[in-house]
């Protein structure tokens, strides 16, 4: 029995050598490829399939400001009472890209410059 494999490629450089893995003389079938990229960085020579001639993609929209405050609310769950000026703050910060979104609130609760209320 095969273990399906979860491969995260977070840069585009490297996306040659992972081609022959799954597009190679003997290619792996069983693994989840995730890349992620911005739009805007591909070139007409980039294509949309970057890792496999067979793979799909999925595009994944900027949330709106109020996507961002569902999305705080959620993450925090609801644990913050003023949403509106962290709200307005990761979505300058971020764009409403929910990678970057995720990461910055991340940091910022990891670095304690948000803190939650004990329950």
């Amino acid at each position: 029995m095969r273990l399906p494999i979860v491969a995260v490629q977070e840069a585009l450089d490297v996306v040659d050598s992972w081609r022959g893995l799954f597009d190679g003389a003997h290619p792996i079938d069983h693994v989840l490829a995730v890349s992620q990229y911005r739009v805007e960085t591909l070139t007409p020579r980039s294509p949309l399939r970057l890792l496999s001639t067979g793979s799909d993609s999925i595009h994944v929209p900027r949330l709106s400001e109020e996507g961002v405050r569902a999305f705080v609310d959620a993450c925090l769950h609801s644990g913050v009472q003023n949403t509106a000026v962290l709200t307005t703050f990761l979505t300058a910060e971020t764009s409403g890209n929910p990678h970057f979104l995720r990461t910055l609130l991340s940091t910022l609760v990891s670095m304690l410059i948000l803190t939650l209320p004990s329950v």
